[in-house]
């Protein structure tokens, strides 16, 4: 089965503080240089579901964020 994708629009965007995975991993998900820097910055789905996706955000200094997409409230309005 197919889900349809949507951009969510910037008033559809609320910011509610910080939920940390504690995922374990310290180490980078892209190719590094000869000085340990990320060729550029790279993004992925950590995690995938009807309500809520988890997108890791690898920063080109190597930093890792993830971020959670609560798809609930969108999905109840439409």
């Amino acid at each position: 089965m197919k889900s349809a994708i949507r951009i969510l629009k910037a008033e559809e965007v609320e910011v509610s503080g910080v939920y940390s995975l504690g995922t374990g991993r310290s180490s980078s998900l892209a190719p590094q240089d000869a000085t340990g820097n990320q060729d550029s910055p790279q993004a992925r789905i950590v995690e995938q579901h009807p309500q809520y996706a988890v997108l890791e955000i690898t920063c080109a200094c190597g930093q890792t964020l993830q971020v959670k997409c609560d798809y609930s409230q969108t999905m109840a309005t439409s």
